[in-house]
């Protein structure tokens, strides 16, 4: 427990100090770590412990502090202010400092000094502090209201008067938040990175036993991508922003990633693409749903010819297996007709460049069904290709034929084909339903497929709704997941005696309490030059959170419903 100040003061430098420094004229920033300072974290626990029922969660962890430091508190820290972290480089070295907001770093280095067992330093005549903390020297000085600590006693020479402007609002947006400036990595650096990932193509320059020559063609392409992908973005990618955040009035907490590209790259280019869009599958956000998700955009230059080259050796490869299987002339010459038209549909899709799908799962105790959908080109042909295969399955099983209903109902214009039977296994049926259907669906620009207890039913909801909506305006991905259907579900389909079932049954009762705010949210969503994907927790969840903290506090014995205990109680 006393270690855990001393962490919070030392161990980033000592981490990021050891990639070595250097005396510089001009320096670059290279990273910059950003912590919204000790008021407001603290805040945020009290926050969590609240929505948890444990109100005494905030004042808890103050007790703790008390008690590690002996009743000294965070003595000479101010709580009010950010503290946070950057590293730079010359293009030779990297040199780095954190700053700490303080009201007398003298009291501060004491504290610290202090819990290591180690005599106060009188205050040094140039004002800098030599720390020694298991054989590492930290160099410590005060500038204004703010405490530097480095690795090496020259980078403090140089340091600002006001760090926070570094910040550049990161602590006003995020709790806790990295920015890295991939561009001003020094060249060198970015080439022994690329190199590294180069020796990725090792792996598929060699055939592997038993691989057919059309495997190898296409895993060697789709690395040969892959390299070429991560090196391009070491060269055009210009900041990389990890943040996390807790919005006390919205009741939400998110994880924010960010990429940007340099202006006038390729990169640049293809996150254009990643602008709000439409989608005339707006159904699939349907009320009460597990999971729902949409895709959309539109796919740029660079990904329709690499979609286009690995859909031709992929194809290759296909037919190359078909070869190889125990069938006759005439069944090879049918199989391959029908794969080539397949790919044909896929191909022209691509062409269309257009990407517009979505999926949504429905659970339920005893009840599980999955919708998707999405554009396609030439539906007319791809039906006519998948009525050939259904007819072929029945030929080869002619049971089949009592569960299969071809070109059963148009539903608002969409030719619904469908197949349903029992459910084959009793265990399944007490978990997904007595019967499972699955319908496909299809028109010239659309294909749907569900599968179920309520597939046809559950699909007719999509489209309807989807007819609603024709052209809404979307984010290029979201991806919504609902934690109390999973949780109920999960409880019911579970055997008896299943520890997972007892654990989805407690936090299916505490869910019930959180007002159905229980969703994860994954959205995707351009930015300048770049893209940011954002995972947002509602405030149910938080409050699963804070119900968990007080469930650990009863279970370990740090449970602070009161005043907090007095510093001669401590342990420590």
């Amino acid at each position: 427990m006393k270690r855990i100040l001393l962490s919070m003061l030392a161990v980033a430098i000592l981490s990021i100090g050891s990639l070595g420094s250097a005396q510089a004229q001009e320096l670059q920033t290279v990273a910059t770590i950003s912590i919204s300072g000790y008021d407001e974290l603290l805040a945020d626990v009290d926050f969590i412990g609240k929505l948890g029922d444990n109100a005494g969660l905030a004042e808890g962890l103050e007790a703790m502090i008390q008690m590690a430091t002996q009743g000294q508190g965070l003595a000479g820290l101010d709580k009010t202010k950010p503290i946070g972290a950057v590293i730079q480089t010359d293009g030779m070295g990297f040199p780095a400092y954190a700053f700490i907001p303080v009201t007398d770093l003298g009291e501060l280095v004491s504290l610290v000094m202090s819990l290591q067992g180690a005599e106060p330093p009188e205050e040094p005549a140039d004002g800098i502090y030599e720390l020694e903390f298991d054989g590492q020297t930290l160099f410590a000085t005060q500038k204004g209201g703010w405490a530097f600590v480095s690795n090496e006693r020259a980078t403090l020479a140089g340091v600002p008067d006001d760090p926070s402007l570094l910040l550049a609002g990161l602590s006003d947006k995020y709790d806790v938040a990295v920015r890295a400036s991939v561009k001003n990595v020094p060249a060198p650096m970015k080439d022994m990175a690329k190199a590294s990932i180069s020796f990725l193509r090792m792996g598929a320059t060699q055939q592997n036993p038993g691989e057919g020559d059309e495997e190898f063609a296409l895993r060697k392409l789709i690395m040969n991508n892959s390299v070429k992908r991560m090196t391009t973005l070491i060269d055009e990618v210009d900041e990389l922003l990890l943040g996390v955040a807790i919005d006390r009035n919205a009741g939400t907490s998110s994880i924010d990633f960010e990429i940007t590209a340099l202006d006038g790259t390729k990169t640049a280019e293809q996150f254009a693409q990643m602008v709000e869009t439409t989608t005339d599958f707006a159904g699939f956000d349907l009320p009460g749903a597990a999971m729902t998700a949409n895709l959309s955009g539109m796919f740029s230059d660079v990904q329709v010819a690499q979609l286009k080259e690995t859909l031709a050796q992929r194809r290759t490869t296909a037919l190359k297996e078909i070869e190889n299987q125990d069938l006759s002339e005439d069944d090879v010459a049918i199989v391959k007709g029908l794969l080539n038209d397949l790919l044909d549909v896929a191909d022209a899709t691509i062409d269309g460049r257009k990407m517009d799908a979505g999926m949504v799962v429905m659970l339920q105790p005893g009840k599980a069904t999955l919708v998707a959908g999405g554009s396609v080109a030439k539906g007319d042909t791809l039906e006519g290709l998948l009525k050939q295969m259904a007819n072929m399955g029945v030929t080869l099983q002619p049971d089949l034929a009592q569960f299969l209903k071809l070109d059963a109902e148009t539903y608002q214009g969409v030719r619904l084909h469908t197949f349903s039977m029992p459910t084959p296994d009793p265990e399944a049926a007490k978990a997904i339903g007595e019967t499972v259907e699955a319908v496909v669906g299809i028109n010239d620009t659309s294909i749907y497929a569900a599968v179920g207890s309520d597939a046809i039913s559950t699909l007719k909801q999509v489209i309807d709704q989807s007819k609603t909506q024709p052209g809404k305006k979307v984010p290029p991905m979201r991806i919504v997941i609902a934690a109390t259907p999973i949780a109920n579900f999960v409880a019911s389909a579970a055997p008896d005696g299943d520890p997972s079932k007892m654990m989805a049954g407690m936090v299916a009762g505490m869910l019930q309490q959180t007002g159905g705010q229980d969703k994860l949210t994954i959205t995707m969503e351009g930015i300048t030059n770049g893209v940011r994907t954002r995972f947002e927790i509602e405030k149910g969840l938080m409050q699963l959170i804070g119900m968990a903290s007080q469930m650990f506090g009863q279970m370990t014995g740090f449970e602070f419903d009161g005043d907090p205990p007095p510093v001669g109680d401590s342990p420590f």
